[in-house]
């Protein structure tokens, strides 16, 4: 990995973080047929194909919220993929309840662009599956 990778997933998360909602303003550093695994307690289908599905999937979720977004903890080049440590925040739609929880992700590359991510809801299971440890 490169120190260019992580400089993607900073710039992917900004531009997610502007508009949630409008996925067509970062889905362009996934490859076309880019893979996006939910953590395994997530209800839904297990895997998201393609870059339609991956931004219908944050379309959905986004619209659960008023406000929402992807706050940066750590990101780390961990070699083979890049490791990223957040805390995701949202206000619940239509009450002042706020939500906020760890999330871990894995982003692996296939040149500049994103081949597949997998995503966990705790940082410890993210860096255990990078085969680091905090």
């Amino acid at each position: 990995m490169s120190r260019e990778n992580v400089e993607i997933v900073r710039r992917l998360n900004a531009a997610f973080n502007e508009s949630p909602d409008e996925p067509e303003r970062w889905l362009s550093h996934y490859e076309e047929e880019a893979e996006f695994h939910p953590p395994r307690e997530w209800p839904e289908a297990s895997i998201y194909r393609g870059r339609e599905e991956i931004g219908e999937l944050a379309r959905i979720w986004a619209r659960s919220f008023d406000e929402y977004r992807w706050e940066e903890e750590r990101i780390i080049d961990a070699g083979a993929c890049v490791v990223a440590l957040w805390k995701h925040r949202g206000r619940i739609q239509g009450s002042a309840d706020w939500v906020e929880q760890e999330v871990g992700t894995l982003w692996f590359f296939r040149g500049e662009r994103i081949a597949r991510t997998l995503a966990f809801f705790s940082w410890s299971e993210a860096l255990e599956a990078a085969g680091l440890s905090e």
